[in-house]
């Protein structure tokens, strides 16, 4: 394997920066959509649990960012994840999903994210990146009474008439 140059991984990050530039572009336009009813649940945060450790290097770089909102109805939220990379995928993905709580209190950043990628609540078999609505109620998970969640390819999502069709009505249809 030939050794990267210079400019070659100057590139490389240039290009996660633009990628970046377009997810805020992407949750900007839901923002709008889904406002004035459903309000970011975390304010302006989209991700955590990122590092500045000299010994965690592995979590420098943001593996995925969340959207989470809420309405008048505390113990339902829908949102939105964005899964840049990991074990489990292949290509970026864009996770959609309704989570109805029990116990609001136990509520976390990433329950989206868990609720598609934790294998004892959703088996790698059935997650399919095409659209199709799962639903469940998690045994692992008895803050949460039940889910609704679907995947795509990020790279489907290509303008803002992607963002109100693939996205937005998904998430309000939930």
């Amino acid at each position: 394997m030939a050794t990267p140059n210079g400019p070659e991984i100057l590139r490389v990050f240039q290009y996660v920066q633009q990628v970046f530039r377009e997810c805020q572009q992407l949750i900007i336009k839901l923002d709008g959509l889904m406002a004035p009813e459903w309000k970011p649940l975390y304010g302006s945060r989209i991700t955590r649990d990122v590092t500045s450790s000299l010994y965690d290097p592995d979590h420098w770089l943001v593996e995925a960012i969340f959207r989470i909102y809420d309405f008048e109805e505390p113990l339902v939220n829908k949102g939105i994840t964005i899964s840049f990379w990991g074990d489990k995928i292949e290509e970026p993905i864009i996770t959609i999903g309704k989570i109805v709580y029990s116990d609001i209190a136990k509520r976390g950043h990433w329950d989206l994210w868990y609720m598609w990628f934790d294998d004892e609540v959703l088996p790698i078999d059935k997650r399919k990146l095409d659209g199709t609505v799962l639903e469940h109620s998690p045994k692992d998970y008895d803050f949460i009474e039940s889910v609704r969640i679907l995947s795509l390819p990020l790279v489907e999502i290509q303008s803002d008439n992607d963002v109100e069709n693939k996205i937005f009505k998904k998430l309000i249809e939930l």
